[in-house]
Parts: structure tokens; sequence; C-alpha cells
């Protein structure tokens, strides 16, 4: 038994070589600002998570760039069948923006599913 305790305080014990992973050295952490991680979504991760993270919050960023688009072109453009629904952001207050919400969100997840696993 006293072996025993003397193994697994020794294993215990061992450190391993290798440099814990550090994302202030990834690209994209520059002067004046370097790594910014208010937060702290990053701290204890791994590589292939913060590469995850860095892939979503590209990701939501272009969705995030299409919605504003789309907010001010809904303005200009209206798809046939949708002429009589409001304009930007009005429209999530009509009836008659319905089918045009669901396709929207059947595209989306479409997209999301399907498409950019």
């Amino acid at each position: 038994a006293c072996m025993a305790g003397l193994v697994g305080r020794r294993l215990r014990t061992v450190k391993t070589s290798r440099a814990a992973y550090d994302p202030a050295l990834e690209e994209g952490a520059t002067d004046p600002l370097g790594f910014f991680d208010p937060l702290g979504f990053t701290k204890g991760k791994d590589a292939a998570n913060f590469r995850k993270f860095r892939v979503a919050e590209t990701k939501h960023g272009r969705v995030a760039m299409m919605a504003s688009i789309g907010t001010v072109v809904s303005h200009s453009v209206k798809f046939p069948g949708l002429e009589n629904v409001l304009a930007g952001l009005g429209a999530l207050t009509t009836e008659a923006a319905l089918p045009g919400i669901a396709a929207l969100v059947v595209f989306s997840g479409f997209l999301e599913l399907v498409l950019w696993k």
C-alpha cells in the first residue's frame, strides 16, 4: 500500500515538456491592442477550440453584414408576393411577412446544417 502511494504521488508531479497553447501568438493579435479576450473564452483551451471559436466568429460577422445589407436593400427591392410588406425591421410586426420570414428560416437552416457543416 505504501509503494502504491509513492507511485501515485510521483505520477502526479511529472510535468510534460509541451508548452501550453497561447492564443496571443495567433495571427490577428497585433499592436496596439494585442490579443483581446476580456471574458476569457480562450482561457485553458487548445488550438482546436480556438480555431472553432475563430471560425464561428467569422461566420457570425458575415451573417451580421448580410443582415445589415438586407435591411437597407429591403427599402428598394421587393420580392413577388411580398410587395405589401413594410420595409426594414417593420416587416417583423406584420402578418404579411410570415411567408418571407419562414423562407428565411428554412434557407438559413439549410445553409447552417447542410452546406456549412
